[in-house]
């Protein structure tokens, strides 16, 4: 196959924020750009697309061999297709600029069209069962019902259905090695994602299509009586789709287990339970990345381990830190009032805030935390029953990755109004329990800040190396 070059110029007119959003990706704005969220890294401005974490960028040619690993030749030809050029039409970029101006704004839809059918299976078996170790009988019931099929190329078609039984939404897995390798068909609704609906009230959410089928198998007996949804990625419109015309009292988010995913359970969980006051929703994370890496690994394959979410792993290992450091601590009675005074001038301190990080002002803080955790530990100690392991855990348990921000000022201010408030409780002798409560969430905010600090410091040490970098080629110019 050829492309002229008036081809290959028109290919790279593609707008990547509408190409994004038509696959089903999360994008969010960011000034004059948008970012994407799967690599939020990466942000496009109409045709042109930027990785920032690798300081390189180009045009959807190159976006679809990075992204979907696709060939050269062949992102020509389905950039071509994306915009309903047929490869032997005499084409003009001048006039499809003028086109795109107008279709930018206002795009027709096309009907949503099923891929065509073969009678095959053997790649579905091949690919699902033989190399994702996927339970014949679980494809067997899904290629039954029509929602697993093969189309004439040989790829895997994933097909969601509505309430009456009508194809809605499709998405095509390329089975050749590629870094991105799903298509979601054009037109799809994104309202309509694979599913299977049982008739409990339970509801299982995945990344990924294999990622549903997987736990069906690590959990197939009795399978048939819950429900289960792929959101296709991390973006809850599917969810809140099914949500709309059919009622669950229990949601599991069984994302995967890095930082994409567990942020996303964590900003869905909270949506729902803006919108639904009677559901609850569980964090059901896999073992590994994600739960058909957790299958691999039972069928003693090379599989990909869990990545976790860094602020959490640093909450985790600062407690358990903290928890074997002072389960047989001996302590003395303490005026509590004096320890928050103590406390609440290391972090008013205006001229040692560290707004411009470097090492003395990191370690200043960093240690003043560690004692400022040891003194709220004793307090809580001479005021209540709970166990060392019990305090440190409740802290654990209310870290959530998604609400900490802010930078050191924000942050700092955020400590001090804690502090005044445990004060006026101590005072105003308060309730046990929320006094509890008010300094095991201090705790926690003190764990945080010092994750917060290792980032600056790390970012701040990592930028001193570039900078040092960039003197040297300088020098050598």
């Amino acid at each position: 196959m050829y492309f002229t070059e008036e081809q290959i110029l028109v290919a790279n007119e593609l707008n990547l924020e509408r190409f994004l959003i038509n696959q089903g990706e999360e994008v969010k704005k960011s000034g004059k750009e948008v970012r994407w969220m799967r690599f939020d890294s990466v942000t496009v401005k109409e045709n042109k697309w930027y990785r920032h974490s690798q300081s390189k960028g180009g045009y959807p040619v190159q976006f679809l061999r990075e992204f979907y690993g696709m060939e050269f030749l062949e992102a020509i030809a389905f950039l071509l297709n994306e915009q309903g050029i047929n490869l032997k039409d005499k084409i003009s970029l001048k006039n499809l600029k003028k086109e795109n101006k107008m279709e930018n704004k206002v795009k027709e839809k096309k009907p949503f069209k099923l891929p065509k059918k073969i009678n095959s299976t053997q790649n579905i078996y091949n690919y699902l069962v033989n190399k994702r170790f996927i339970d014949k009988e679980v494809v067997d019931y899904f290629v039954k019902e029509n929602m697993i099929y093969e189309n004439y190329y040989g790829s895997i078609v994933f097909v969601a259905y509505d309430e009456n039984k009508i194809p809605k939404y499709a998405q095509i897995k390329i089975l050749e090695d590629r870094k991105h390798n799903s298509i979601v068909v054009e037109s799809s609704d994104y309202k309509e994602g694979f599913k299977y609906l049982g008739n409990n009230d339970n509801l299982y959410v995945f990344e990924s299509h294999i990622d549903l089928l997987s736990y069906i198998t690590l959990n197939k007996e009795s399978w048939r009586e819950n429900s289960y949804i792929s959101l296709s990625g991390v973006n809850p419109n599917m969810l809140l789709g099914l949500l709309e015309r059919r009622k669950y009292s229990k949601i599991y988010m069984c994302l995967d287990n890095d930082k994409a995913g567990i942020e996303a359970s964590y900003k869905i969980a909270e949506e729902l339970k803006s919108i639904y006051e009677d559901i609850k929703v569980y964090l059901k994370i896999p073992e590994e990345k994600d739960y058909n890496e957790t299958l691999k690994k039972l069928n003693g394959v090379e599989y990909i381990q869990k990545k976790g979410h860094p602020k959490i792993e640093f909450c985790r290992n600062m407690i358990v830190g903290y928890v074997s450091k002072y389960l047989d601590l001996k302590y003395e009675r303490l005026d509590e009032l004096k320890v928050y005074r103590k406390i609440y001038k290391i972090f008013n301190e205006k001229e040692m805030l560290p707004l411009n990080l470097n090492e003395e002002t990191l370690f200043f803080l960093y240690e003043k935390i560690d004692e400022s955790v040891e003194d709220i530990y004793k307090v809580i100690k001479q005021n209540s029953s709970l166990k060392t392991e019990e305090i440190f855990l409740k802290a654990y348990s209310i870290c959530n990755p998604i609400k900490d921000v802010g930078n050191s000022e924000e942050r700092i201010k955020l400590i001090e109004n804690q502090i005044v408030e445990i004060g006026k409780g101590f005072k105003n002798k308060i309730n046990i329990e929320e006094l509890e409560e008010k300094q095991i969430n201090l705790i926690k905010n003190l764990i945080q800040f010092s994750g917060f600090l290792l980032d600056e410091f790390e970012l701040s040490f990592k930028n001193k190396e570039e900078e040092n970098e960039q003197t040297k080629l300088s020098i050598k110019m």
